[in-house]
């Protein structure tokens, strides 16, 4: 099913981790159903596996193949068909309705529920923040440094493990909890955790001290003190007493990760973690820290050195030690870093130590590539400072390869270098290549004395549409240019090419076929056909065979004739453009016997199976008589509100409101407002759905629920393509990510928004219109068309640049001043000459310009009014007193000095 609820994901979701639970999270079916009342926020029944089965269509052989298909039981589904198929009244208590959620929805969402569950483990294991790795600044562009896609990768490849035997070699600390198991003659098992003084106490024996002891060493140290109190108890043959010792909670240490990390700070980590689980932890090292040389200090010693290479490269993780309370690891900056790049297999920036060299960097690359040129590395140094010269700091070097695949470091390397290892050309100087009109197309060897027979062979001969009169081959010459030769691709009588040249390596050889010397022949059809557009023409293609590629004729197609228009090409500059002709519709094509074409508009055509040519384009019409539905919007204070469609051309707006029942004794007449927009004009070629829909203002989500209540209906032919397309695609999304799906719904939202028009208000006297219907105020209704009739408001409210906005009372026979008064007055900056008035069917009075000491006169506000007061415009700067002095000051000096140049 395309179309899920909420509700079925979030069962999906428990189902996804029921059928599949990670080995450490398996759950009981309560713990299932509990997490599915969770996502749903209600309890789980089976009225919803009921009401899921009975929507989906399935019959019942095919849900019990689907139960086993996914690993149920095929009976799983028995006690629902039994309710539906009238057998049973209700599904028994108990039965389990998760297998036919599964079933039934096919959302696959396993992988997303174990990436959930690891993210679970890791913050248990690691604490909050650990599954944040994606909240990591993005790496920049370049050459990424070798090591950090490890530790960004979100994974628990590095969590120590929760379960399992400790190894000998762990030291004991405080917090440990340890089990003491003695069997034989004595059967007792004590468990004990270590104090903070590191400390057990052991009855019979007193305290023990543990702290530091490795597991293998805490074993003896409890035989021998165990042995005073258990004679049974010893390491000989003969002992009757057996003592095991085993961890049962492992402490937690706080250790610190500072230096170059992505999240320095300190973690509380188990007992069992290493220096690669802390490291993890922080996120790994940046781009400036060191990968080969952190540090793990402890107790104000250095502890170890672990080089992360060892463990990338080789596999080797016997440097990567376990991690006590309080241990320090320091990651410095990074050492010498070398980047690699060319055909090498991993490319990227290095850390090297200063015993490594060429060779060893190359290692650390994973190797040359197949394609690899190694008879010359090329390496790009920062010149030392003592080296440079003005204009030249950087110098390329030509490092020997002839030892490259040797073993020892190689070429010494420095700080900053960019190594560049070559490949080798695409060029093949001992080939030929031959394209177009042959089978085979490509390249061949060129062997001494081929010749053009024997490549075409080769070749797998012409195309049967190969242009024989001529061919190119294009041959190198000495200075790297190209030459023409022209041949002949005839045979004689015996088959033998008449012109059959040698051909030399390098030479291009083209074979020309007819079909690449002409554009593709096309023709169009648009109008009232479901999937108007433009199609390949094939000879021989009538406008029966057009209409039937193109899905066939909509409702509401002129079944009369079709209109056809031609190109003329002509080689003569002439009047005529395109031929048109109308063409007799072919009844074959119109599957629906009661839509016949009657009456007077039927166009005669000159003959049914009219054959197409190259360009022609067909166009069928709507039929004269037929009008989707057109409907308008009735709202506020009438009897039935809602949806009505147009029943004649000419109903007006009395009509409309008298078949909404009229008014209600609440309505305000005055108030009463019509809006109106151009209707849609892909409104023209709706589909029958659309059709049926648009009559009841549904227009979107309703067509796919209509798809699907009709059994046996092929989608195409109820929910035109785009639309379908876009349905699929939403599901699809749902069924990956949500946030998709809201993108998707958003973006066909905001595509609706764009295609509507904007409304406008029709300024309508509905008073005159009542008492005489005859008068022009009772206009004619267009699709579209919205009316709203409000009810009696008794205030005027006002607003804007006045000292109180309110509403005020509406008072017979007052006037804009006396509500503005009623609200304080005007304000100093407000614009008195552009007080605005909108009554309350819309329309709207503003106060006319003055002319001298005259203003402009503005409507009286009726009940429902709005009265605005506008700001005054800011005012623009002006010329100050001392501005216009200079000014004058500055044209002085410049007319004496003109007049004393003049003397």
């Amino acid at each position: 099913m395309k179309n899920c609820t909420p509700a079925i994901v979030a069962f999906s979701a428990v189902l996804a981790l029921w059928i599949s639970p990670p080995a450490a999270v398996a759950q009981e079916l309560p713990d299932l159903m509990q997490q599915a009342e969770d996502l749903l926020g209600r309890p789980v029944d089976t009225e919803e596996a009921l009401r899921l089965l009975q929507q989906s269509g399935v019959t019942p052989d095919q849900l019990r193949e689907r139960l086993v298909r996914e690993g149920f039981s095929r009976a799983a589904a028995d006690p629902y068909l039994a309710v539906l198929e009238g057998r049973a009244t209700r599904v028994p208590a108990g039965t389990n309705p998760l297998p036919l959620f599964q079933v039934l929805t096919g959302v696959d969402l396993a992988s997303q529920i174990a990436e959930q569950q690891d993210s679970l483990r890791l913050a248990e294991q690691f604490g909050p923040g650990v599954d944040a790795v994606d909240s990591l600044p993005p790496e920049p562009p370049g050459p990424m440094v070798f090591g950090r896609e490890m530790f960004r990768r979100f994974t628990n490849q590095f969590a120590p493990p929760r379960a399992g035997p400790v190894p000998d070699s762990y030291r004991v600390g405080s917090g440990d909890e340890l089990v003491v198991v003695l069997t034989g003659d004595v059967e007792v098992a004590y468990r004990l955790t270590v104090s903070r003084d590191g400390w057990i106490v052991l009855p019979d024996v007193g305290r023990v001290a543990v702290t530091g002891l490795s597991l293998g060493a805490l074993r003896r140290v409890l035989r021998g003190r165990l042995s005073a109190a258990y004679s049974g108890l010893s390491d000989g043959p003969d002992a009757t007493t057996f003592l095991e010792v085993s961890l049962d909670n492992l402490r937690a240490n706080q250790i610190y990760v500072i230096g170059e990390v992505e999240r320095p700070g300190a973690y509380e980590v188990s007992g069992l973690a290493t220096v690669l689980s802390a490291l993890y932890r922080a996120a790994g090292p940046l781009r400036t820290g060191s990968f080969r040389n952190i540090r793990v200090n402890r107790g104000g010693r250095l502890a170890a050195t672990v080089d992360l290479y060892e463990y990338m490269l080789g596999g080797d993780a016997s440097a990567d030690i376990r991690l006590e309370q309080g241990d320090i690891i320091f990651v410095p900056v990074a050492g010498r870093q070398v980047e690699i790049d060319g055909a090498v297999r991993r490319p990227g920036i290095y850390e090297v130590q200063p015993t490594d060299g060429l060779n060893d960097l190359i290692r650390f690359s994973g190797g040359v590539a197949a394609d690899a040129f190694v008879g010359s590395v090329q390496i790009e140094r920062i010149l030392p400072p003592e080296e440079r010269e003005p204009g030249r700091h950087r110098a390329l070097i030509n490092a020997s390869a002839t030892n490259l695949m040797l073993d020892g470091p190689g070429a010494e390397l420095a700080d900053g270098d960019r190594v560049a290892i070559f490949a080798v050309t695409e060029d093949r100087v001992s080939s030929v290549r031959i394209s177009g009109g042959v089978w085979r197309p490509g390249a061949y060897a060129a062997e001494s004395g081929l010749r053009l027979s024997q490549l075409l062979e080769r070749a797998g001969g012409l195309l049967p549409d190969a242009v024989l009169g001529r061919a190119q081959i294009q041959r190198m010459q000495p200075d790297r240019t190209r030459r023409m030769i022209s041949v002949s691709l005839e045979r004689d009588a015996a088959g033998v090419l008449v012109t059959d040249p040698g051909i030399e390596p390098e030479d291009q050889v083209f074979v020309f076929a007819q079909r690449n010397l002409r554009e593709e022949r096309v023709v169009s059809i648009g109008g009232w056909v479901r999937e108007p557009g433009v199609y390949l023409f094939v000879d021989g293609m009538s406008v029966r065979d057009l209409i039937l590629r193109a899905g066939g004729l909509r409702t509401g197609a002129f079944l009369g004739a079709v209109d056809v228009a031609r190109v003329t090409i002509a080689q003569t500059y002439g009047d005529t453009i395109t031929q048109n002709f109308t063409i007799a519709l072919d009844s074959s094509i119109v599957f629906d016997a009661s839509r016949r074409p009657t009456g007077s508009g039927v166009r005669p055509g000159t003959r049914e199976d009219f054959v197409l040519a190259n360009l022609d384009a067909v166009y069928l019409r709507k039929a004269p008589g037929f009008e989707p539905q057109r409907r308008v919007i009735v709202t506020g204070e009438v009897m039935f509100p809602g949806p009505y469609s147009l029943q004649t051309r000419g109903e007006r707006l009395t009509d409309l409101l008298q078949r909404a029942g009229g008014l209600t004794p609440e309505a305000y007449r005055e108030g009463l407002q019509l809006w109106r927009a151009e209707p849609n004009p892909s409104g023209d070629t709706l589909s029958a759905v659309a059709i049926a829909a648009q009559a009841v203002g549904d227009t979107s989500s309703n067509l796919q629920r209509f798809r699907e209540d009709q059994v046996g209906l092929a989608p195409d032919t109820l929910v035109n393509r785009t639309r379908q397309e876009e349905l699929d695609q939403i599901a699809r999304a749902r069924s990956g990510s949500q946030t998709a799906a809201d993108s998707i719904v958003s973006a066909a939202r905001r595509r609706e928004a764009a295609a509507r028009t904007q409304r406008t208000r029709v300024s309508v006297d509905f008073r005159k219109a009542l008492e005489d219907p005859a008068s022009s105020q009772n206009i004619l209704i267009e699709p579209a068309d919205s009316i709203f009739v409000p009810s009696f408001i008794p205030t005027v409210d006002v607003g804007g640049a006045v000292e109180a906005p309110a509403k005020v009372l509406y008072r017979r026979g007052a006037g804009v001043g006396y509500y503005i008064s009623r609200a304080g007055g005007y304000t100093a900056d407000a614009d008195k000459g552009r007080t605005r008035v909108q009554l309350a069917n819309g329309e709207v009075d503003t106060r006319g310009g003055k002319f001298l000491f005259f203003g402009g006169g503005i409507a009286k506000p009726n009940p429902g009014s709005t009265i605005t007061v506008p700001k005054k415009p800011p005012k623009q700067g002006g010329i100050s007193f001392a501005q216009i002095a200079t000014i004058f000051s500055s044209l002085a000096t410049a007319t004496a000095t003109i007049i004393i140049a003049a003397r």
